[in-house]
């Protein structure tokens, strides 16, 4: 799973965003937000797109060579952090691109790839996950939007993944890799006092997104199959409360050649959107679409749009 998940990030990368003020006139700039997600371009690369929760006005925002991944809303929606190759191939940095002008900022460099940003509620900071020593381990950190205040969350044994900042900005949730296990845990927003929410033995528990009003953290699981143990395990999307109580499995639609990943909180907290992966043995590839479920488990669809859809991001409604 952590060569699948490192693969994931870098194989579905982006392209340098292009500036385009219609993403923030009145036709995206609804109660039900945006959601950003990583498609296919031109050849062999993928870019970002930006579209309505329906699938419906889809509108490309990548252009130019280079790698990029993992978009990532601005609190006000205003902006989108990503993961890029743009200015050295092969290392991964974190940058900021601005949707009113265009202008691109480079946040942090640091030597090995730096990946999967995430802001913080009151868009003045930025976690993000970098590999130790160049190795197969991962720490989180967090720095401020012009690079400075740069500081390790973790810096513990295990490799720490894919952080999510909750909405009242006190705590940060993330995956760590120990032996077979992959759990979800809190930490204070300093680093300090980690808590597990998550304990089984050999199950992956993996990408966690807090709900709009942080009572519930969404994500994804095998623990209803834990001893499946192909490349792309029987995920499905689950939630639980915000102290690890009260595990809810939403989907019931995996099997040895479906898996969903990636959930993502609407604005108002009543439905998460999620990937879900199908593998084409006779076509040798993979297929990447966007489904939504009601947050009680109800209304579980695919939402048509016309293209592959990977990584979705829900943005918050957009404020000044």
């Amino acid at each position: 799973m952590r060569n699948q998940w490192i693969l994931y990030l870098l194989f579905f990368s982006l392209l340098h965003c292009a500036g385009n003020t219609d993403l923030l006139d009145s036709d995206y700039s609804t109660v039900e937000g945006r959601i950003a997600f990583v498609g296919p371009g031109d050849f062999t690369s993928f870019k970002i797109f930006v579209m309505r929760p329906d699938g419906k006005g889809v509108m490309r925002l990548t252009s130019e060579q280079g790698g990029y991944t993992n978009p990532s809303w601005s609190p006000n929606a205003r902006r989108i952090a990503f993961a890029s190759n743009r200015d050295a191939v092969g290392n991964y940095a974190i940058y900021i691109f601005n949707l009113e002008d265009g202008d691109i900022q480079k946040v942090v460099d640091l030597p090995g790839p730096d990946l999967g940003p995430v802001w913080s509620p009151d868009g003045e900071k930025i976690a993000f996950q970098a590999r130790k020593d160049n190795g197969d381990r991962w720490d989180i950190y967090a720095v401020n939007l012009d690079g400075t205040g740069l500081q390790n969350l973790t810096n513990s044994p295990s490799s720490d993944e894919a952080p999510a900042w909750s909405p009242d900005g006190r705590r940060i949730a993330f995956q760590s890799r120990q032996g077979n296990n992959i759990d979800i845990l809190i930490m204070d927003a300093d680093g300090s006092n980690r808590v597990r929410l998550t304990d089984f033995n050999g199950v992956q528990n993996i990408h966690p997104a807090w709900s709009p009003d942080g009572k519930h953290i969404a994500f994804v699981s095998n623990r209803h199959q834990p001893q499946v143990r192909n490349q792309f395990p029987e995920c499905e999307i689950y939630t639980m409360d915000s102290d690890g109580t009260m595990v809810r499995r939403l989907t019931r639609g995996a099997s040895p050649t479906v898996a969903f990943f990636s959930p993502t909180w609407s604005p108002d907290g009543q439905r998460i959107a999620f990937e879900v992966r199908r593998t084409h043995e006779s076509q040798g590839g993979l297929e990447h679409r966007l489904m939504m479920i009601n947050a009680d488990g109800t209304d579980l669809h695919e939402v048509s749009v016309d293209m592959e859809v990977s990584a979705p991001r829900w943005s918050p409604r957009q404020t000044e």
